[in-house]
């Protein structure tokens, strides 16, 4: 959702505020989503951050594929005010299992924001922030990272070819299982538009790149839609190395 135009009147796929919520599972967080039924809301609240059941849905994907023995390296683009960041490192917080989330922020007044909210959370000692370029520092972390990548969720740039970038970037340090989710995946474009934004990076990692993509609709407000992506998630059996 972050740096993306309002919707217009008409959403197609929503996200559904109605329903008995969970509440996001940290306590700067879940102020943010009491009695939300609406995008504008959640911009002013959040900084268009992508809100609940998103949160919910984040926190308990990163949760449930987290490595029982290694460290578990999670890396997020587009921290904007870190809502998505605190919703990461407080799953690895609960979990009890070894991790750092790693976020990039270009923009400075966002990431003073992020980095003033990550105190506030209680959860400092579980995140790094840097704040630049994303195509810069992503690549140099990546080049220096002594390991594998767990998770990532890429919410930097919507373009297509930065999107394509930054998945290019940590590619190389995925596991079989390890897993990439993008926000913002419902196609804004139509099929003969040469800009198609996130929609547009998916195809082309689903052709280039093969894995298994699954799409959820209703999990974040403007743009709608949320993927996570895995290289070959059959691809081991228990007790084998991914």
């Amino acid at each position: 959702m972050k740096g993306m135009s309002s919707c217009p009147e008409s959403q197609p796929f929503p996200a559904i505020s109605t329903y008995p919520k969970f509440r996001p599972p940290n306590r700067v967080i879940a102020p943010m989503d009491t009695d939300v039924s609406d995008i504008d809301i959640t911009q002013e609240r959040t900084g268009q951050g992508i809100g609940c059941p998103g949160w919910n849905f984040l926190y308990h994907s990163l949760f449930c594929c987290l490595d029982r023995e290694a460290e578990n390296i999670v890396v997020e683009t587009g921290t904007n005010c870190a809502s998505s960041t605190i919703t990461m490192a407080q799953a690895l917080i609960d979990s009890g299992l070894r991790g750092h989330v790693y976020s990039w922020e270009i923009d400075a007044a966002n990431h003073q924001r992020a980095c003033d909210n990550i105190e506030s959370a209680g959860v400092a000692s579980h995140v790094t922030l840097y704040h630049g370029s994303v195509a810069e520092g992503l690549g140099r972390f990546v080049a220096e990272l002594d390991g594998s990548i767990r998770f990532a969720f890429l919410d930097g740039s919507h373009l297509q070819d930065d999107v394509l970038r930054e998945f290019t970037l940590v590619y190389p340090k995925l596991t079989n299982d390890s897993v990439v989710l993008f926000d913002n995946t419902y196609p804004l474009q139509g099929d003969n538009d040469p800009e198609q934004r996130v929609n547009g990076a998916l195809r082309v990692i689903e052709r280039d790149y093969q894995g298994i993509f699954v799409n959820f609709p209703h999990t974040s407000w403007w743009t709608p839609s949320q993927a996570v992506w895995q290289k070959a998630p059959f691809g081991w059996r228990w007790g084998e190395a991914c």
